[in-house]
């Protein structure tokens, strides 16, 4: 296991690192903050998110574009029902006000 192991080298110990990685026949379980070196040791993806666990089959990079356009299409769809929760509550607030317009 490996919290932040770029954070102190240099680019020759990062490329040492990323090759020791590569070549290591186990499992790796990395923490980093640093895309590049994550893109280039990474062929899995381990999300820990919202009390849940999901594993992902791809490079880092990948799972990056992937997870944005997830989180892109959760937030049009919360808009989509925003707006349509909030489109009832104002017409149910119009008829409270009119009762007469409910019947047209």
């Amino acid at each position: 296991m490996l919290d932040e192991p770029t954070s102190n080298l240099d680019k020759n110990g990062i490329k040492a690192l990323t090759g020791l990685i590569q070549h290591f026949s186990g499992i790796v379980l990395t923490v980093s903050h640093d895309a590049e070196f994550l893109d280039s040791v990474t062929d899995h993806v381990l999300l820990i998110e919202n009390h849940q666990v999901k594993l992902y089959d791809e490079k880092f990079s990948v799972f990056q574009i992937d997870y944005e356009q997830a989180r892109q299409k959760e937030f049009h769809l919360y808009e989509v029902q925003n707006k349509q929760k909030n489109s009832s509550v104002n017409h149910y607030n119009d008829c409270k006000k009119n009762p007469n317009a409910q019947k047209k």
